[in-house]
Order: structure tokens, then C-alpha cells, then sequence
């Protein structure tokens, strides 16, 4: 019996123990066994049932020899591992039975933006804000995806043979990963991958055929910019798409956004006005809606 622990208690996660938050708080008083990294990843592989690797200190690298091959849900592992190397960041493996993540990299508004106006505004579900402020969206895929790098600009799938960061690990340029308060593992169900996106994984679609297909203006930028000459016509038809896919607040945030990543030069905020109205009339008439 580790010293610590009190013989007449039962430990957490044991048979007839639910591992909770609170049981796992309650272990960081025994410091000399569970650090912060070590408490998160016992929650994950207890409650979660998440494989998990230990990775560098501040660092993505996994520290064992075979990387996310070596990810497992196992207690008596897990231990041995945040023993030896209590910093170490915590890396959850992706891909049946784990998550899908979906990267989304800064800037973060126009990556989502060209990812909901091609397939439809993601559903509610578990998001991390990663240590370069981009975020990851977790889901539930029963179904072997592909890991695809750069889906769509701004984009990455993170599947079977993969792994991703997880908090409260540290980037290495010192921040650290967050759950977002408003989606986080511990309140939030994992929902399932969208089929558009999931049919597009199967068949490896790119950027390229998915602008042959004659998909969202921004979808079709594949990461590049609008010059002089066809910024104003560029904006009138992405305000049109955003505003068939998401509610007025958003589409008008979205496109005063994608107006400062995307136009060279950006277009005046004046402008972007008037664009948004006129377009927001527009629709509005289309639907047959009144004022």
C-alpha cells in the first residue's frame, strides 16, 4: 500500500468507486504521487475512456518510443508514466474508439467560416482552445476515417493513427490548452461526425475538387486572397452564403472577419456594411419575409 492512500477507503476508479472530477481533485493533495498533467490524465482514461501517451513537457512529442501506438486507458500504465515524468503533457489518441478531432487553425473565424459554409455549421460538442488559440472540435466517428492534413485552408482532420494535445498541457510558446467553458468534455456529449464531412473523408476530397464541385466562395479561395477589382463581388456572394447558413449576427461577424484575413486591401468597414444590408435585403425578398 503506497504511502498516502488510506487503507479503508476505497481508491477511485476501483470496482464499486464511479471516478469522478471530485475524486480526481481530491487526489492532488497526495502530491507525492499526482500532479496536475497526471490527475487530467487519470480523468480521461476513468471517466472518458480515452487512451492517452505521455508527450515532452511543453512540448507535442510523445516521450515513448512508439508514440500514439503506445496510448492506453490503463491505470496502473498511466502511473507508471506521470510517475516517471509528472510535467509531461497529455496526448489523447484519435480515431475509433476515440475522438475525431477537427483542427481548425487561425485565423480561426475564416477557417470555420469556409468549413460551415461548404458543409453546414458544426453541431454543439466538446472544444478545446489550443495553445495557439485555434480550437479543436471533438466528435464521435464509429466509422475508420483517414487522417487528412489541410482538409480545407485552415483545416486538418485528426483520426485513426493520430493524436492530439490535450489540456491542461502547455504549448511550447508557454500557453496552455483549455477545455471552452461553454463546450467542455465534463458537461457536453460528443456528437457525431457530420455525414457531409465524413463522406468527404472517405473519399479524400481536397480543396482543389471540392472548387471544381463549384462550392462556397470561400472554399474555393483554397487559403488565398481577393485583390483589387474583385473584392466588392467577392463579398457580396460569401454574405449570401453565410446568410442561407447561419443567423444574421454571425454572418455579419463572419464577413467583417474574412473581409481583414482575405481582401487585399481589406474593403472599408462602411463598405462591408453596405454590402451586408444590401445582400441582407436581397435574401430577405428572396424568402418572400417582409421588413
Amino acid at each position: 500500500m503506497q504511502a498516502g492512500f488510506q487503507k479503508n477507503k476505497p481508491l477511485a476508479g476501483t470496482k464499486g468507486h464511479k471516478f469522478t472530477f471530485k475524486d480526481a481533485l481530491m487526489l492532488t493533495e497526495q502530491k507525492e504521487f499526482f500532479s496536475l498533467f497526471h490527475r487530467a490524465a487519470v480523468v480521461y482514461i476513468e471517466r472518458f475512456k480515452l487512451d492517452v501517451i505521455p508527450l515532452v513537457p511543453g512540448n507535442k512529442n510523445p516521450i515513448t518510443k512508439n508514440g500514439v501506438k503506445d496510448a492506453s486507458c490503463d491505470r496502473r500504465l498511466i502511473n507508471s508514466w506521470w510517475s516517471q515524468w509528472p510535467e509531461a503533457n497529455i496526448g489523447i489518441a484519435c480515431g475509433p474508439p476515440g475522438p475525431t478531432v477537427i483542427d481548425i487553425d487561425q485565423p480561426v473565424l475564416a477557417s470555420l467560416a469556409g468549413l460551415e459554409g461548404e458543409f453546414g455549421k458544426l453541431p454543439e460538442t466538446p472544444q478545446v482552445i489550443t495553445g495557439k488559440r485555434g480550437i479543436h472540435f471533438y466528435f464521435n466517428c464509429s466509422e475508420p476515417t483517414p487522417n487528412f492534413v489541410k482538409f480545407r485552408s485552415g483545416v486538418d482532420i485528426r483520426s485513426s493513427g493520430s493524436y492530439v494535445v490535450a489540456p491542461p498541457s502547455r504549448h511550447p510558446n508557454g500557453t496552455v490548452y483549455q477545455w471552452d467553458l461553454g463546450s467542455h468534455i465534463k458537461a457536453c456529449a460528443l456528437a457525431g461526425l457530420p455525414p457531409q464531412i465524413l463522406q468527404a473523408l472517405k473519399s479524400r476530397r481536397s480543396t482543389t475538387s471540392a472548387k471544381a464541385a463549384g462550392q462556397t466562395p470561400l472554399a474555393a479561395l483554397e487559403g488565398g486572397c481577393i485583390a483589387e477589382g474583385g473584392r466588392n463581388d467577392f463579398m457580396c456572394r460569401l454574405a449570401g452564403s453565410f446568410l442561407r447558413q447561419y443567423d444574421v449576427a454571425h454572418a455579419h461577424t463572419m464577413l467583417h472577419a474574412i473581409n481583414q484575413t482575405h481582401c487585399r486591401p481589406p474593403l472599408s468597414h462602411t463598405e462591408v456594411e453596405r454590402i451586408y444590408h444590401s445582400v441582407a435585403r436581397m435574401e430577405v425578398q428572396r424568402r418572400g419575409g417582409g421588413q
